[in-house]
């Protein structure tokens, strides 16, 4: 005889009965080492451990096939609406132009269960721009956005929108090809030629911390005389490096001390 096939109401309901069955069935100690260690603490109705199981087993279960559906609904619906916030960000970029600067887009997918819309940043435009206020330009959008989803959007199963801290440089991988053939083949080899040993490493980063700029940390060797200066010099060369390349301190970069 196949099995009968329920709907998503009826397995909704029928989770919540065996959910509550479940919760109320504890151990009794009691009657530990006994045959029926358990019992339903409403009905005082007593229970084997393989029937305590079992009905353990059925919740699981059907609380994965309630989950499983509701999240490929979501992912439908996801899909659906990834467009509006597409067609919303065309708009409101077409009567509010200043808001959005040339070197900015955003990617928008569809996920599982939800829409994430995450800032890409075109690395050549970026480097070019006197001022780019990268945060703050990214950040207001992404509040124009959410109040928009806020506002317009209430679809009857909930889809989460999110955006990334951290931006992806277009084309990609630009930012890494900046430090492997600029960074890595020139200006290592040059502050080694410079400065010798009182340089111990330089990293540069872009951390997920929402501030879109480059951090750059020179480590300088503290058991040096003087080591302040060479960190002052060393400093001064890197900017006089990175200008070449459009590159402005605090608007596209920072010094950090910081070691994490």
């Amino acid at each position: 005889m196949p099995r009968k096939k329920y709907t998503y109401q009826e397995l909704v309901k029928l989770k919540k009965e065996v959910q509550d069955l479940y919760y109320n069935i504890g151990r009794d100690w009691d009657n530990r080492g006994k045959r029926y260690p358990y019992k339903d603490r409403e009905t005082g109705k007593r229970y084997t451990e393989k029937q305590y199981l079992a009905v353990r087993h059925k919740f699981y279960d059907l609380n994965n096939k309630v989950r499983e559906i509701e999240l490929n609904k979501r992912k439908e619906l996801a899909a659906k609406l990834e467009g509006l916030v597409t067609a919303f960000i065309v708009m409101d970029k077409r009567q509010n132009p200043d808001l959005y600067p040339d070197w900015l887009s955003f990617s928008i997918d569809g996920t599982y269960g939800g829409i994430d819309y995450n800032p890409v940043i075109n690395w050549e435009k970026w480097t070019s721009t006197d001022r780019p206020v990268t945060r703050e330009k990214i950040r207001n959008v992404r509040f124009r956005v959410q109040r928009f989803w806020d506002l317009y959007i209430q679809p009857e199963i909930r889809v989460s929108i999110n955006s990334s801290n951290y931006p992806r440089f277009e084309p990609y991988g630009a930012f890494r090809a900046f430090m492997k053939d600029e960074v890595n083949k020139k200006l290592k080899p040059q502050l080694k030629s410079e400065y010798g040993r009182a340089l111990s490493s330089l990293i540069f980063r872009m951390r997920e911390n929402g501030r879109f700029i480059i951090q750059i940390q020179p480590r300088i060797k503290r058991d040096l005389y003087r080591s302040w200066s060479y960190e002052s010099r060393i400093e001064n060369t890197i900017k006089d490096f990175l200008s070449e390349y459009g590159l402005k301190q605090h608007q596209h970069y920072e010094f950090s001390g910081d070691r994490d």
